[in-house]
């Protein structure tokens, strides 16, 4: 999954809400979280001149080689996560709330 982001300003933001406004999101179903397979899905998706911010999981070490910089933020506090990467977050409980209700019509 990647998402494009931009900051709100600080005057606009508020409070248990993220600070950043999403853009495009792109999705894609890959067979296994490996570094091969998750750099080549993101070579599709991700501009070169794009800044990365991931996670910091090992499969996403090849990013350096199609965009940078590539940041990896490591959060040891797992509730945390959802803090770090919101939209990732919202668009994943989305799909699921769609597919669940597409399951249960």
């Amino acid at each position: 999954m990647a998402v494009s982001t931009t900051p709100v300003k600080k005057h606009e933001q508020q409070k248990y809400k993220p600070k950043s406004k999403a853009g495009y999101i792109k999705m894609n179903v890959v067979t296994s979280l490996n570094k091969i397979e998750v750099t080549y899905e993101a070579s599709k998706m991700i501009s070169k001149s794009a800044t990365v911010v991931t996670d910091g999981r090992r499969c996403y070490r090849g990013l350096q080689e199609i965009c940078s910089p590539h940041k990896e933020i490591i959060v040891k506090d797992k509730k945390q996560v959802s803090n770090m990467f919101p939209w990732v977050h919202i668009a994943i409980s989305n799909v699921k709330k769609k597919s669940w209700d597409y399951i249960i019509r």
